[in-house]
C-alpha cells in the first residue's frame, strides 16, 4: 500500500501500518500498478484543467480488472452543499488545505469525466446520510 499526501504537515500524522509506505509528494511520485486506487476529498481542490489529466494517470496505473474508488463531495444536495462551501473556506482562512479551486460536479458529470478516462462499471454511491456533507462514492473498474 502506498499513501501519497502533498502536505508534509500531514504525512506525519499518518497512522503506520505494516505494508504501507508514505510518500510526501504528488501522485506523478508514484509508479508501478494497483489493484485498487483511491483517491478522497481531492478532485474538488484542484483546477477542473487537471481532473482528467489525473483520472487517465489513475487509470493506467490501475491493473486490469482493478477498481477505482473516487470520494468527493455532490452539489446537488443545495443545504449540504452550501455547509460545505462555508467549511472549505474557514479551512482555507485557517491554513488547513493546501489548493485553491473549490470546483464540484454531479454525479453525471463524474461519470462522463471516468468514461473518457477508460473507466468501466461506474457507479455511484451515497454515503452521506446522518452528515452534513453530501458524500458520493464513485467507483469505476480498469
Amino acid at each position: 500500500m502506498v499513501a501519497v499526501e502533498p502536505d508534509s504537515r500531514k504525512v506525519f500524522l499518518v497512522p503506520r501500518r505494516p505494508g504501507l509506505r508514505v510518500v510526501n509528494g504528488y501522485h506523478m511520485a508514484v509508479r508501478g500498478r494497483f489493484d485498487a486506487v483511491a483517491i478522497f476529498d481531492v478532485l474538488y481542490r484542484l483546477p477542473k484543467p487537471g481532473w482528467d489529466p489525473l483520472l487517465a494517470w489513475v487509470r493506467e496505473r490501475l491493473a486490469p480488472g482493478g477498481v477505482f474508488l473516487l470520494k468527493e463531495i455532490d452539489p446537488g444536495h443545495r443545504a449540504k452543499a452550501l455547509w460545505n462551501r462555508a467549511q472549505e473556506r474557514g479551512a482555507d482562512l485557517l491554513g488547513l488545505t493546501l489548493g485553491e479551486a473549490h470546483s464540484y460536479e454531479t454525479r453525471e458529470e463524474i461519470r462522463q469525466r471516468l468514461l473518457r478516462a477508460g473507466f468501466t462499471g461506474f457507479e455511484a454511491v451515497e454515503i452521506g446520510a446522518g452528515y452534513p456533507h453530501s458524500h458520493v462514492l464513485y467507483i469505476g473498474r480498469g
